[in-house]
């Protein structure tokens, strides 16, 4: 703070203003919310964002979103008076798309929710996505 400038680039992706804030309980993770309901989630050493947009809210965001205190889970509200609950363990996140989709991701699915990660394998019972 004594030279007053930035350590890094912006971290963009929202289009439009930034509502909230929220560190991870650990520090390693930042969620971002903004005014039409989306959630960024970012990874604070690189300042890369994780995967898409988390999206689900039919208003904007009343607050910041917030992680509870073990980090596995994200709550966020909405002038519509609805509160959401995100799924923050990404182990569960392997599981569950191995469960319900029954394949791999494909290659271009990867570089959609993945950006900037090399491809591997998700599900090791089935073969690789093309």
């Amino acid at each position: 703070m004594e030279t007053r400038t930035p350590i890094g680039p912006p971290l963009t992706g929202h289009t439009v203003a930034v509502w909230g804030l929220a560190f991870s309980p650990d520090g390693q993770l930042l969620a971002s919310s903004d005014g039409f309901g989306a959630i960024r989630l970012w990874e604070v050493a690189s300042g890369r964002p994780i995967g898409a947009a988390l999206k689900g809210h039919a208003g904007w965001m009343t607050g910041p979103p917030a992680f509870s205190l073990d980090g596995k889970t994200l709550y966020s509200g909405c002038n519509g008076g609805e509160i959401r609950t995100w799924d923050m363990d990404p182990a569960s996140w392997r599981e569950r798309a191995c469960r319900v989709v029954g394949r791999n991701m494909t290659q271009a699915e990867w570089a959609e929710y993945m950006p900037g990660v090399p491809y591997h394998k998700t599900c090791e019972q089935w073969p690789a996505g093309e």
